[in-house]
């Protein structure tokens, strides 16, 4: 079976730095009151909870370090897609999700940012920089979700029908260990793994399904 492959700008990677903000859980909304010195990293380097830390801190200043790791960290994506249409009837009834109804197409497809900001990641906390591994692994989270919004409205914008919410193995009735399934069986010549717990490997990967309902006409794919 062919596999369709979509390689897109880093610039569709970009999250929305109120979303990093959120799942950091740092808590800009308070008012500066102190400054930072470089080393109080540490203080956050031995913080578990990020939503805990002290209202003393500068929080431009810790916005500012936020920035510089995420630029750092936007250098490190090599984003990729993996896709395929598939009609309903290829499909065996364990993946396919109970809300999709009426559907005769599903699309699949896999993003990643690949391999080097999991190495980033893992080299930073390594070196016990559990601050700037924790806000890159959140950075790069909110990164592959900006992907798959940016890869979710290409096909609405090129299939011209209506289409379900997007939905990814973990959720509703659908177990994240078909994930293993799904790689194996559509996915097999990519580089894309994963573990016997569902998890991806590049761990910054998603499968995504969308479901066509009705009449379904795709026209030639363009950005």
């Amino acid at each position: 079976m062919k596999i369709n492959i979509y390689i897109p700008d880093k610039i569709y990677c970009i999250a929305d730095k109120k979303l990093i903000y959120y799942r950091t859980g740092i808590p800009f909304s308070i008012k500066n009151s102190a400054s930072l010195r470089e080393n109080d990293i540490n203080d956050f380097n031995n913080c578990n909870n990020f939503s805990n830390i002290s209202k003393e801190i500068n929080i431009d200043i810790v916005k500012r370090k936020i920035n510089e790791i995420y630029k750092s960290c936007i250098k490190l994506f090599d984003p990729i897609i993996y896709y395929n249409i598939f009609d309903i009837k290829e499909l065996p009834h364990f993946i396919i999700p109970s809300c999709f109804e009426n559907v005769r197409k599903i699309t699949i497809f896999i993003s990643t940012l690949g391999k080097k900001v999991d190495h980033y990641i893992e080299k930073l906390y390594s070196e016990n920089k559990t601050f700037e591994s924790f806000i890159v692994d959140s950075c790069a989270s909110e990164s592959i979700e900006s992907l798959n919004r940016h890869f979710d409205f290409l096909l609405r914008k090129n299939i011209k029908f209506n289409g379900t919410r997007r939905f990814s193995p973990g959720y509703g009735n659908i177990d994240v260990k078909i994930n293993k399934f799904i790689v194996e069986s559509y996915f097999k010549k990519t580089d894309i793994k994963v573990l016997d717990s569902g998890q991806l490997m590049p761990r910054k990967s998603t499968i995504c399904l969308i479901g066509w309902q009705n009449n379904f006409h795709k026209e030639g794919f363009h950005e």
